[in-house]
């Protein structure tokens, strides 16, 4: 009887059965908490949209106008400087008058002579008619000598005129003020040769100013509906006018794409002065709108979008909007919002979407 020996047992050293004891009974790591961003962030509500357009300008004159002499010839005097105040009729600038006084010299004596000659064929017509009487002449040749007396006094109708308009051409070498105003820029100094017509002088009448301003192509349509034009001027703080829109330019500029306007100063005074810098806010008609700080705008490819706090869970969620207006440092917002919504104005770009956020106070 054959008896089988059992199989030796393998002993496992006692360091490594503690280790494995320890392992079995060692706790599952904890999960790493999420992190919860600190935010700024507003509860919208609905703003009353009252200046939804400010624009910048300069007092400008209603009428300026550009003078410059009607003949040509030799500045001998200049009476004023930029920023004299002259009154209507004043003398302000004169040409050289030599040319033109022997030009009306001679314009006058071809008047006399064509007098004294019309007075001579008249006294012959006389004769002539009476030789008519008694037969020594023909009715053609009496005729013919009644028209040599209606050619001579068409020739001193001819000549009178020249004569008139030479005394006119006298008195265009001296420039004189139309209105009263002051002169705002002076374009040609004594001795030096004009041309017809060459500006010489720029005068800004006396009376009603305006504001000149220029406006966006988008802005077009909320100026021309405004209700109200405020202006306020740099120099008088504290200090406002009240606007009307005179005109605006039918085509923009080519360069800057906008739109030349001018805003009638309706209650302007001597404190106003030419050339001063202004600000014109358009108010239209007060309407309730949601308005935002510029900052809580997130660019989220080609759209505009906005942060939304849940009021439960403080998670944030990206909404797209539109813009309806962009006014300084705040925009009003078309769709995509409503009254009540929670929305982040501050940190917006370090946010994704699902994040927690604990909204603290500004």
């Amino acid at each position: 009887m054959t008896t089988s020996c059992p199989a030796p047992v393998r002993r496992v050293p006692l360091t490594v059965l503690l280790s494995l004891l320890l392992c079995a009974c060692a706790p599952e790591p904890a999960e790493k908490p999420a992190v919860v961003l600190p935010v700024l962030a507003v509860r919208l509500g609905l703003s009353e949209d009252v200046s939804s357009l400010s624009l910048s300008g300069d007092v400008r004159p209603r009428t300026e106008t550009v003078i410059g002499f009607r003949v040509a010839g030799k500045i001998i005097e200049r009476k004023v400087e930029v920023g004299n105040q002259v009154k209507r009729g004043d003398v302000l600038a004169r040409l050289d008058p030599q040319d033109l006084s022997l030009q009306t010299q001679a314009t006058g004596a071809q008047s006399a002579a064509a007098q004294i000659d019309l007075a001579q064929q008249v006294a012959d017509l006389e004769r002539f008619q009476s030789l008519l009487k008694q037969g020594f002449i023909s009715q053609a040749e009496f005729d013919r000598r009644k028209n040599t007396v209606d050619i001579a006094r068409s020739r001193v109708t001819e000549v009178g005129s020249a004569q008139r308009s030479s005394h006119n051409q006298l008195t265009y070498a001296v420039i004189r003020a139309d209105e009263a105003g002051v002169i705002t820029a002076v374009e040609a100094e004594r001795g030096q040769v004009v041309a017809a017509g060459q500006p010489v002088l720029r005068i800004a009448q006396a009376g009603p100013k305006d504001i000149g301003v220029s406006v966006a192509e988008s802005r077009l349509a909320a100026l021309q509906a405004a209700k109200e034009l405020l202006i306020t001027l740099s120099a008088l703080p504290g200090k406002s006018y009240k606007g009307a829109l005179r005109e605006v330019s039918p085509a923009a500029d080519p360069a800057t794409r906008t739109y030349a306007a001018r805003i009638t100063v309706l209650d302007a005074d001597d404190a106003m002065r030419l050339g001063m810098s202004a600000r014109v806010a358009v108010r239209g008609e007060a309407k309730p709108v949601l308005m935002l700080p510029l900052s809580a705008l997130y660019r989220d490819g080609d759209k505009t979008a906005v942060w939304t706090v849940d009021a439960v869970s403080s998670v944030v969620q990206l909404v797209h909007v539109s813009v309806a207006s962009v006014q300084d440092d705040s925009v009003t917002i078309g769709q995509g919002l409503k009254v009540g919504d929670t929305v982040v104005t501050a940190g917006v770009q370090k946010l994704q979407a699902g994040q927690k956020v604990r909204v603290v106070a500004p």
